[in-house]
């Protein structure tokens, strides 16, 4: 829910709930206008896409997990609800280690707050 609740708490009208309840590519599909998939691939191509997409916070969807991407100045940070130390809650920490980002073998990336998204979160329209 780490997600569908920061996208509420800051003003998105999503169904929070059943998106949370629902695989992640669904509603990174809905809010991202370009959506790129990486089944079996390394890592590496990941950051690559990322680096090239520019500076911004993303939306990744994992084998079991989701999180936000953030990339800032050449640097990529996977922040999420972290369940490899339950204890410590939301971490925001690098790409590679020993994270959910990088012990999955499917990745689905999207980049938030593209134009369309930000009109229909200033104007308050809600997402189904």
């Amino acid at each position: 829910y780490f997600i569908t609740n920061v996208l509420t708490d800051v003003g998105f009208r999503i169904p929070r709930i059943r998106w949370a309840q629902s695989a992640s590519e669904v509603f990174i599909r809905e809010l991202c206008p370009v959506v790129k998939r990486f089944s079996g691939r390394p890592l590496e191509e990941v950051q690559a896409h990322l680096l090239a997409s520019g500076d911004g916070v993303y939306l990744v969807g994992l084998d079991n997990h989701t999180g936000f991407l953030t990339v800032a100045l050449g640097e990529i940070r996977f922040v999420h609800a972290d369940y490899y130390g339950w204890d410590t809650g939301v971490e925001s920490e690098e790409i590679f280690g020993d994270n959910p980002l990088a012990d999955s073998r499917y990745r689905v990336v999207g980049k938030l707050f593209s134009e369309e998204m930000v009109v229909k979160w200033l104007t308050g329209v809600a997402y189904e």
